[in-house]
Formats: C-alpha cells, sequence, structure tokens
C-alpha cells in the first residue's frame, strides 16, 4: 500500500469521524430530552415506574461525586493545612500539586495539516 493511499484514507476516516460526532452529539442530546420527559412523567402520576412490553422503567436515585474548582480545592487544602499548624501552606500546596502532575513523555506523532 503506498503513503499516497494512506494518507486518502486517513482523511476519509478523519472526515467520517467528525460527521459521526456531529450525529452522536444530536443522538445523546435527544436521549437526554426524551428521559427528561419520562422522569416529569413518572414524577407528576406519582408512580415509581412503569413497564412498557419487555422493558421496565424506573426512577432511581443516585448520588454522584463532583469535582471542586481547583480555587475551591486550593482554599481548602490551605485552609486545612493552616489547621495543622504547617508553616508555609502555600509552599506545601504546591508541591502537592507538583506530585499530582503526571510524568510527561515524549511520543512520536503524525500531525496532518492543510496546504
Amino acid at each position: 500500500m503506498s503513503i499516497q493511499n494512506n494518507i486518502n484514507e486517513i482523511n476519509s476516516i478523519d472526515t467520517e469521524i467528525k460527521r459521526m460526532t456531529g450525529e452522536l452529539k444530536k443522538l445523546r442530546q435527544r436521549k437526554k430530552e426524551l428521559e427528561k420527559n419520562i422522569i416529569k412523567f413518572l414524577e407528576e402520576k406519582e408512580q415509581p415506574g412503569v413497564k412498557f412490553g419487555k422493558q421496565a422503567l424506573f426512577l432511581e436515585k443516585k448520588t454522584k461525586k463532583v469535582n471542586k474548582k481547583n480555587k475551591q480545592y486550593d482554599q481548602d487544602t490551605l485552609k486545612i493545612l493552616k489547621a495543622n499548624g504547617i508553616d508555609d501552606p502555600e509552599k506545601v500546596l504546591k508541591e502537592i500539586k507538583e506530585a499530582k502532575i503526571i510524568k510527561n513523555e515524549e511520543q512520536t506523532k503524525l500531525k496532518m495539516t492543510d496546504i
């Protein structure tokens, strides 16, 4: 297989990926709208669920962990460090953040640009 064929195939794959991404975004949005409608219906009728054909749909309460914003994380961490008697909490926070950074690895990657 020649390089030209490889490049043409990469371009066609990229085009298809972009098209599918747009379609998936629309489908996910529509799915969320439909789920909200079903949830609203069940809550209005005060029903825990409904049976439809071979499917059972029911409401489930679930807790979800949400990460703090960086600013809030920094404020809370500094407060904890100060409360535990750390002399230079800003320096310790900086060291903690540096410890979280993932080591960079060098990779060779093909980059394509239009001329």
